[in-house]
């Protein structure tokens, strides 16, 4: 069902009603101790003067916590109110610019793997451009030099310590020492092969360069590259910012991003021909260059 905003009466409830009730229960408190120690007389009952207790720091605390809960309240509505109003201070501002900025990215980056995937199936060579600080193989040109996130997947090997003590005492004491001892050890070693175990590793935001022949990577200083013909397998998901690419003599590569659909456009065409962009089912998305799809919810 579709969500429904507030009514205007409905969004300052939010802070009028604990803002009123917290001097109603302040007062109602204080008259429940007032009465209490009128009907207890000189000598109250152990119950009476627990009742009364527990009434006094109720009387304070409760009307504490709506008054907190009314300011909390209050302000929300108030920045609402300003933002519907269009009145943003300077991070407010900024955030916007920058979301604004990023949607921008994101939509050239849609519509350049759009227009590179008709152009391929056309049989037409995209648009390519310079890049200087790589060196280009023969008749080799690059299509893109642009920021992506990168994880590579593979194992390790994790060295871990076993704890060891000597526990003298009576024959509990020492049983328990080295149960203790026994579940740390467990434990790390639990730890030590989950962390050893196949995943994907090394997640940063790189700088990646697509050309015709390769996908060059600049990570920490250093460029690596990937070969379009020496994957062994190719994983577009243009839907999901995605691409995975498997090859047989390096661990698999994961491209995350606004231009991971670009990329597999690139590498799809270089393993599969240049048809595979209107036949493979995960590829339909680029069919349409009207709007850019939204993330699917997790």
């Amino acid at each position: 069902m579709p969500r429904t905003e507030p009514s205007a009466v409905g969004r300052h409830l939010r802070w009028v009603l604990p803002l009123v009730g917290a001097p109603v229960v302040y007062v109602i408190a204080m008259l429940g101790v007032s009465a209490l120690a009128a009907d207890a007389g000189p000598d109250p009952s152990l119950g009476v003067s627990l009742a009364g207790l527990l009434l006094l720091p109720v009387g304070f605390a409760a009307p504490l916590a709506l008054a907190v809960v009314a300011l909390v309240q209050g302000a929300r509505v108030y920045r609402a109110a300003r933002l519907r109003a269009g009145r943003l201070n300077r991070r407010e501002r900024e955030e916007r610019d920058r979301q604004a900025s990023a949607q921008h990215f994101a939509d050239v980056a849609w519509q350049h793997a759009v227009q590179t995937a008709a152009a391929l199936v056309r049989g037409e060579r995209p648009a390519t451009m310079a890049v200087w600080d790589v060196v280009p193989l023969p008749g080799e040109v690059f299509y893109a030099d642009v920021p992506i996130g990168y994880a590579r997947y593979y194992g390790t090997t994790v060295h871990y310590t076993q704890t060891s003590g000597l526990f003298v005492g009576s024959p509990a004491f020492v049983l328990a020492g080295l149960a203790g001892t026994a579940v740390a050890n467990a434990s790390a070693r639990s730890a030590a092969q989950r962390q050893a175990a196949d995943q994907w590793r090394e997640h940063r935001t790189v700088r990646l360069v697509v050309s015709d022949r390769r996908l060059l990577v600049q990570r920490g200083g250093e460029w690596i590259w990937f070969h379009h013909t020496g994957a062994s397998a190719v994983y577009p998901d243009p839907l999901r910012r995605g691409l995975v690419c498997q090859y047989p003599d390096t661990s698999p590569l994961m491209l995350q991003g606004d231009y991971a659909p670009f990329a597999a456009v690139v590498v799809l065409a270089a393993t599969h021909g240049a048809q595979a962009l209107r036949e493979h089912p995960a590829m339909a998305p680029l069919a349409t260059p009207a709007d850019v799809p939204q993330l699917p919810s997790a």
